[in-house]
């Protein structure tokens, strides 16, 4: 009797293991975000958000004439992760406006952006949206969005 059983559970054990090793062999992996790399997103190759990841690639892109909107977020924060998707369609949806995110646990940009005053309110709530176009703060956006209200606020910015 003891036999039996012991055959079972290693016979539905092993048919576990291989069901998970065919579910991961024919199941896309998709990339996530990664702290200090450029963010990759689900319509494949083309990148719609960039990630900046320290001071000198932030002050070039500050001086850009190319309309912008900067996300600031942490990896912790729940409203942050439940825009990402959404920030990350639109931004694919709208290639004429350069989109960006920002970590808020890294010190040294958020220093500089206080030093500089590139969000006019400063980041006190995530996700903070600030939109730039022409090398001024044209509005700054607090907290989280489903993805038609986030994009009408920014359409209406740069429209």
């Amino acid at each position: 009797m003891v036999g039996k059983k012991l055959f079972a559970v290693l016979f539905l054990g092993i048919l576990g293991t291989l069901i998970v090793i065919g579910a991961i062999k024919f199941l896309p992996i998709q990339k996530s975000h990664v702290k200090g790399h450029t963010a990759t997103e689900h319509f494949g190759k083309h990148e719609s958000v960039k990630t900046i990841s320290n001071v000198e690639e932030l002050a070039q892109i500050i001086k850009s004439e190319k309309p912008m909107v900067i996300k600031f977020y942490a990896d912790w924060c729940g409203a942050c992760n439940y825009v990402k998707g959404p920030f990350s369609e639109i931004a694919h949806e709208l290639p004429d406006i350069n989109f960006y995110d920002v970590n808020v646990d890294d010190q040294d940009i958020m220093s500089y952006i206080d030093e500089h005053k590139i969000a006019k309110d400063g980041i006190e709530a995530l996700p903070a949206f600030i939109l730039r176009k022409k090398d001024s703060i044209n509005e700054q956006i607090v907290g989280g969005r489903n993805k038609e209200r986030l994009a009408k606020e920014i359409k209406q910015v740069f429209s």
